[in-house]
């Protein structure tokens, strides 16, 4: 027995042995692409789960179109042909996950090509960490709302050209592709195409077989790559400084980010100094997981710093307001109350439709009145924010105005298929049949729109079946009869005419009753008040007791001749509430812990 069981011990221990020296060889083997599909996946996680809005607010700028005309004005332009590919992969973050996974393939090819390149160089393997530096740029660059997919796509390019480049086994093969590639480069990928020849430069000089042809055809290409703008700004109506630099890499033609030449620049400079750095002769293994760990805790320090979570927190409530996901938009709220009035708008959306807004609204921070309705500012989220309340309240002619400006506000003039959709259903709202069409016909050579317009084409040619469409029917029933001019001055009166033309429009008066509480107008409000009883409200909502219990209080003796009876747990929570104000020390923590969802509180913090 006692063989027996040394016997099987043995057996278990080779056993075991022989398993962790097959893990080891096949980490050893297989480490670099391991480390690789890991960095992915951090990509993808980042992408669909953290800064997500920021992915889906690059879809909502652009409408890719697939007919000729939109192919051939991309590539009339110089770095056109990486623009269109941009777009076109920039459309699939509709879905957001498939656009993580769009993002997370980029970052892995271009890292991949880095390390291609660096080790046909010459570069070691221990130093394999480093090829991810140019990715990590990238990667921080990318969380600039304003940086476009064309970047990214735009040095792929380049990096391909480079791969080209070193397959190419003669040496006077390989200079005649490098001369003739360098034109090409600039008409696909823009002035991406001073990389390569950074990198050629690097290659040919620091070679062993360096030569005076060598430099011969460095220079050639520096003069090609310099002469390819300047001809090409005969043809092109743009500023020399924006061909030398780069027209569709960043959306804002005035500024011109530091990330952008950085991130370029490094993919010609990273692989040359992997070729440079010493080889890892002693403990080769353990430097290189040091310098991995260094590579990567410094990367994602770096990419942290280049969030905008203020943008993150606008983009992501606009995007689920679009959507009319409005349980999703409370429960995040009550996971984290918004900070940003755009978002606070969109939450305050969410709790009209369902019928919360004024009985829950001041559960979370309110800035005023701006974060009811906002108001006008030149840019592009704003109106487009405010085109989504005015199409629920019923002002559709407001609804097109702000979509219209949304789109002309955008920094480099593309369309946007989103707010195409807006426009085309205002406009047949309006009985505007041939606007709409237009739109419409547009929205079908889309992918993720292209269904929506077909099915919305029925209702431009038979307009009497919009009165059968259930969310158009109730929107043409509380649109507005008379024309009137617009001012957000006279909001509270152009929500009451709201309610007035359909009294089912019960969101118009939260909206009213919310704007009154906002802009404490106690007055108005018990004007106002009335009007629940048309609306059909069981019971007047928890903050208009308390806005109106508090100016009860500041005028009366007693609550007696209140329109609504006050029971006596709210009249004993606002003589609490009024007792700590007057009397306690620290009466700021005390009413914040404990009337920090209350109207009343929302009133001391707004007077102090």
């Amino acid at each position: 027995i006692k063989r027996l069981y040394i016997h099987k011990y043995s057996y278990f221990c080779v056993e075991k042995q022989e398993s962790l020296t097959f893990m080891k060889n096949f980490i050893l083997k297989h480490g670099k692409e391991i480390l690789t599909l890991l960095f992915g996946i951090g990509v993808w996680l980042f992408w669909s789960n953290l800064y997500w809005g920021h992915l889906l607010y690059q879809e909502l700028l652009q409408m890719f179109l697939f007919d000729a005309d939109y192919w051939h004005e991309r590539m009339a332009v110089a770095g056109g042909f990486a623009d269109y590919v941009a777009e076109f992969l920039t459309q699939f973050s509709y879905i957001r996950y498939l656009g993580a996974i769009i993002m997370a393939v980029l970052f892995m090819l271009i890292q991949r090509l880095v390390w291609k390149i660096a080790k046909c160089s010459g570069a070691s393997s221990p130093f394999y960490p480093l090829s991810f530096l140019p990715a990590l740029l990238l990667w921080g660059a990318m969380c600039n709302e304003y940086m476009l997919l064309s970047l990214p796509i735009a040095l792929l390019l380049v990096l391909l050209a480079i791969r080209t480049y070193q397959a190419i086994e003669q040496q006077r093969w390989k200079s005649i592709f490098s001369l003739l590639i360098i034109p090409i480069l600039y008409w696909l990928a823009g002035a991406a195409h001073f990389v390569f020849v950074l990198w050629l430069a690097f290659a040919l000089c620091t070679s062993a077989s360096n030569s005076k042809k060598g430099w011969l055809v460095a220079a050639l290409s520096l003069l090609i790559a310099l002469a390819t703008p300047y001809i090409a700004g005969h043809y092109l109506h743009y500023p020399m400084q924006r061909l030398f630099l780069g027209l569709n890499y960043f959306r804002s033609p005035e500024v011109y980010p530091l990330l952008i030449p950085l991130s370029a620049l490094s993919l010609a400079i990273v692989p040359w100094a992997m070729k440079m750095l010493p080889a890892m002769n002693k403990q080769a293994s353990v430097k290189s997981v040091g310098l991995g760990m260094l590579v990567f805790v410094g990367g994602g320090y770096f990419v942290s710093l280049q969030m905008d979570t203020k943008r993150e927190e606008v983009f992501q409530y606009h995007q689920l307001t679009c959507r009319n996901d409005w349980a999703k938009i409370i429960a995040m709220a009550e996971e984290q109350s918004p900070t940003e009035p755009l978002a606070v708008s969109c939450l305050n959306l969410a709790l009209g439709k369902t019928g919360q807004l004024t009985s829950r609204m001041f559960h979370f921070y309110q800035y005023g009145i701006q974060t009811l309705l906002p108001v006008y500012s030149p840019g592009f989220i704003t109106p487009i924010v405010a085109s989504e309340m005015s199409y629920h309240l019923g002002m559709i002619n407001e609804a097109y105005r702000y979509a219209f400006e949304g789109i002309q506000g955008t920094l480099n003039y593309r369309k946007s298929a989103r707010l195409y959709k807006r426009l085309a259903e205002t406009s047949l709202l309006n009985g505007n049949y041939e606007v709409a069409e237009r739109y419409l016909l547009a929205l079908q050579k889309t992918i993720y729109y292209r269904k929506w317009a077909t099915r919305t084409l029925e209702y431009v040619r038979k307009p009497e079946l919009i009165a059968q469409h259930p969310e158009w029917k109730r929107l043409l029933q509380y649109r507005f009869k008379n024309d009137f001019l617009f001012s957000e001055q006279q909001m509270p009166a152009i929500l009451l005419e709201l309610f007035y033309t359909n009294s089912s429009n019960v969101l118009a008066l939260e909206y009213l009753y919310a704007h009154l509480l906002l802009n404490h107008d106690f007055n108005t409000l018990l004007q106002y008040i009335s009007l629940m009883n048309e609306a059909g409200y069981k019971q007047v909502p928890r903050s208009i007791q308390e806005a109106l219990t508090h100016y009860w209080r500041e005028h009366y003796d007693d609550y007696s001749g209140m329109p609504f009876r006050v029971s006596q747990e709210l009249a004993r929570e606002m003589e609490e509430f009024a007792k700590i104000f007057n009397f306690a020390a620290n009466k700021q923590e005390l009413l914040e812990a404990r009337f920090g969802k209350t109207y009343w509180y929302y009133l001391y913090r707004i007077s102090n």
